[in-house]
């Protein structure tokens, strides 16, 4: 069983999927499995996930037929997963080298089920540098919840109003608690 399930909800995002598991591959702790569900993807999401995983044992893909949506892809993602742990990625997302070392050191200190960890948001063609410090400031701000069943309850219930969705990246949960989490919802 691996330490790390990286999961990856994927919808027409080719254009950045190969970066993203390159970030992922050049990491220097080598636990972990890589779990992509295509969302239906019809640009060639598909086949890099494909030959990702053709040259990497550590991927492994789940392809769902059509489009459904973040939450029922990164649902699909955490079914399949076998980790001690859940990290969720965006497909443009990229880990920074020493990321799961450095996370896998603080949960050996702490003995933690649910880890916080920051995110640098990079300007580009579509977002200025005003706007980049906007984004970080609120994506690394404290959460006001009680406890990371809470900020999964945010995320996937209509009750919570979807609204933490995005917030379920730079964190680390306990696989268990993420599991039981997506197999309560409806």
């Amino acid at each position: 069983m691996p330490r790390f399930s990286i999961c990856i909800a994927s919808y027409n995002d080719g254009d950045y999927l190969s970066d993203c598991l390159s970030s992922l591959f050049s990491q220097d702790f080598e636990d972990f499995e890589v779990v992509v569900a295509n969302d239906g993807s019809i640009d060639a999401t598909e086949s890099i996930l494909m030959d990702a995983s053709v040259h990497d044992r550590r991927v492994v893909p789940v392809m769902l037929s059509e489009n459904q949506g973040t939450h029922c892809a990164r649902a699909a993602a955490v079914e399949r997963a076998r980790g001690d742990y859940i990290l969720f990625l965006d497909s443009d997302d990229k880990l920074l080298p020493g990321t799961l070392t450095a996370l896998d050191e603080r949960l050996a200190r702490t003995n933690s089920d649910y880890l916080h960890f920051g995110m640098e948001i990079v300007a580009s063609f579509a977002i200025d540098a005003a706007e980049v410090t906007d984004m970080e400031s609120q994506a690394n701000a404290r959460l006001h919840v009680a406890d990371r069943t809470d900020i999964l309850s945010l995320a996937y219930t209509l009750e919570g109003g979807y609204q933490l969705d995005w917030r379920v990246t730079q964190r680390v949960f306990a696989a268990s608690t993420v599991k039981r989490a997506f197999e309560s919802l409806p």
